[in-house]
């Protein structure tokens, strides 16, 4: 129950309860697609590469960037 008025500690909790599974996902297909890379075909090392490079990139901002645009953005809505 995450009846909360306080956006800072709403973010918290979030953080607190969805940021392992969202770093245990990212890493976890991050590393399948690295796989990719050991194949003889270059286009498909390439695309294991980048589809890597962007999971881990977009876990980052959904732990780092993602709550700084919410506590940047919290009063916008309320005009």
């Amino acid at each position: 129950e995450l009846q909360l008025s306080n956006t800072k500690e709403a973010v918290r909790k979030t953080l607190h309860v969805a940021g392992v599974p969202i770093i245990i996902n990212a890493f976890t297909v991050g590393l399948g697609f690295l796989v990719l890379t050991l194949s003889s075909f270059l286009g498909v090392q390439h695309m294991g590469l980048l589809i890597s490079i962007a999971m881990f990139t977009s876990c980052f901002g959904a732990i780092t960037i993602l709550p700084v645009i919410f506590l940047t953005k919290k009063n916008k809505g309320k005009n």
